[in-house]
């Protein structure tokens, strides 16, 4: 009997130990669960982590390529704002160098000019008078008419340019003083006895085409309909051409270095 006892005993006590062994198991495998849904959330936080770590590098990356764009850019206008120095710089003396080159073409037309004009201070050109016979004694006779109270010597005299049948060439004539010169041509422009023929005084070629064109501008500013009433004249000593005092032509200061025949 008593060992019946002890047998029923003994198999209770193996049934408990199998129930809490099971629920031991149960509770492990539960745990374990458990443990893997964790791992996997942070499994997952972590690929978050990486994955903004990762954006965040490439942020800082950005950021220090912003950086240094706004460094290079900072260079760069400080470059261009030295560049800018230096041209307006540059502009500066190149417009200084610009007005002294006028300045010293002005000083070299007025200078050739000067001494063109003492060299042609006793000349006359007499045009309108026809080609054929003596031109000395015919010269002599017309200045003796413009000018009956002074015999006036003539010092020399020339047909200018090409013998042409449709055109009469001009005549220099070359007479002893500028005084003298001077004086016939005065006269010569208010006698009334002398038909077509005209005395004038003489000039460079380039001189003459420059008054030429400064005076074909002022003919040609009083035949535009815009121009009808408006006052406009060849300013002689200051040598510009004005419409209603306002200068729109002037003489060019290089006219000495152009051909002209």
């Amino acid at each position: 009997m008593a060992d019946i006892i002890a047998t029923m005993t003994s198999a209770g006590e193996v049934d408990d130990d199998q129930a809490s062994l099971t629920t031991a198991l149960k509770a492990m495998t539960d745990e374990m669960v458990r443990m893997r849904e964790t791992y996997n959330r942070m499994t997952n936080v972590l690929d978050k982590v990486n994955k903004l770590e990762r954006e965040m590098t490439e942020v800082r990356g950005l950021k220090m390529e912003r950086d240094e764009m706004r460094v290079e850019m900072v260079e760069l206008r400080k470059e261009l704002k030295e560049e800018r120095e230096t041209m307006k710089e540059e502009r500066k003396a190149l417009q200084t160098e610009l007005r002294q080159q006028a300045e010293t073409m002005k000083l070299q037309q007025a200078f050739m000019e000067r001494l063109d004009q003492k060299e042609r201070a006793c000349n006359v050109i007499v045009t309108g008078l026809e080609e054929g016979g003596n031109d000395e004694e015919r010269v002599k006779d017309i200045i003796a008419t413009v000018e009956p109270t002074v015999v006036i010597e003539i010092k020399s005299f020339k047909r200018l340019g090409q013998q042409d049948a449709e055109k009469v060439r001009p005549l220099l004539v070359t007479l002893a003083s500028n005084e003298i010169r001077n004086n016939l041509v005065e006269k010569a422009r208010v006698h009334r006895g002398l038909g077509q023929m005209r005395m004038k005084k003489d000039s460079h070629p380039a001189v003459r085409a420059e008054w030429r064109r400064l005076f074909e501008v002022m003919e040609k500013e009083k035949a535009k309909a815009e121009n009808v009433g408006h006052n406009i004249r060849v300013d002689i000593k200051k040598r510009q051409v004005l419409l209603n005092e306002q200068v729109i032509d002037s003489w060019k200061t290089n006219i000495f270095g152009k051909s002209h025949f």
